[in-house]
């Protein structure tokens, strides 16, 4: 039986919306200890936070139109375009449901006259190598959790490494991401579509690269406001990676909202007061979400512009 996919968008805001009403309920049951607490303001660092956060939005559209110019040597988008249709695109992540940012790209790529089958190939391409290099990311971080319990975690950490590095293997890769396709019911990828082993390595790399971007945003932030010390950084650094890794496999959540910062809370635990955790997880979401709407107003003010003056 098949779902109704409005029942599945609401039921996603329903669970996102419940999960962020207990975050606060136990916000507001410790604002005493937060009244207490010794907050600062450094506004040095909000200003590296929103540049980070810029940044970050900035290259993984580099590396996507990276990917483009790979599979179809006659795209000629400038790095205006390619910023322009995959920031759009990134809004569309509010939407229930990781395809929708896939069709933005897509329909935006077209409206553009380019080859909406190329499109939709770097798109998959994107979700995977991505998700891989976040996978990656998250290894690193579980040590800086783990690091002291076992002496086999280097061994267990340079396995998955090894296994990773084998599994973007484009005979691999193949496989794998073409039956994922095969249960979704859509037509698979032809192997000589993808990229040559060299470049998947080289994506999941920038990728990593791109992810540090904004982790460490999300440093800077918190630097911002509370004071840390060296191995609370990494902490936060960690949490904020693993917790991106459950929210982006969280398929049904608008851009993963309340899974992202439930998790993240529960790890900043480690190192910080729960109202402090709590707090710090939710205004990562109000940070994020407002650079998102500064983006999303300088870039319609751009787009006005050059249209005005393509116009005259």
């Amino acid at each position: 039986m098949r779902i109704d996919s409005r029942w599945v968008r609401v039921f996603s805001y329903v669970l996102s919306v419940i999960i962020l009403a207990i975050l606060g309920f136990l916000l507001f049951s410790e604002w005493q200890k937060i009244k207490h607490y010794e907050f600062i303001l450094r506004y040095r660092f909000f200003f590296l936070a929103f540049i980070f956060s810029v940044l970050n939005i900035f290259f993984l559209s580099v590396v996507w139109n990276f990917m483009l110019k790979l599979l179809c040597k006659e795209t000629k988008l400038s790095v205006w375009e390619a910023f322009d249709i995959f920031f759009l695109s990134w809004i569309a992540r509010y939407i229930p449901g990781k395809i929708i940012s896939v069709a933005g790209k897509v329909y935006l790529g077209g409206l553009k006259g380019m080859n909406k089958r190329i499109l939709s190939l770097v798109s998959v391409f994107e979700l995977f190598l991505s998700l891989g290099a976040h996978i990656l990311l998250g290894i690193v971080s579980v040590s800086i959790f783990f690091d002291k319990i076992s002496y086999m975690y280097p061994i267990a950490f340079i396995s998955l490494v090894g296994v990773g590095i084998i599994i973007v293997h484009p005979e691999i890769l193949s496989f794998i991401i073409n039956r994922i396709l095969k249960t979704m019911n859509q037509s698979p990828i032809e192997k000589d579509k993808f990229f040559r082993y060299k470049f998947s390595i080289l994506f999941v790399l920038l990728y990593c690269l791109v992810h540090l971007l904004k982790v460490i945003a999300f440093m800077c932030l918190a630097a911002a406001i509370i004071p840390i010390n060296y191995n609370q950084g990494f902490i936060i650094m960690a949490s904020f990676i693993l917790a991106g890794i459950i929210a982006k496999l969280t398929i049904i959540m608008p851009g993963g909202l309340g899974v992202r910062e439930g998790v993240l809370a529960g790890l900043l635990r480690f190192s910080f007061p729960t109202p402090i955790a709590i707090l710090l997880s939710i205004v990562s979401r109000m940070w994020f979400i407002f650079v998102d709407a500064v983006l999303f107003i300088i870039v319609t003010v751009i787009n006005r512009k050059l249209r005005k003056n393509f116009q005259e």
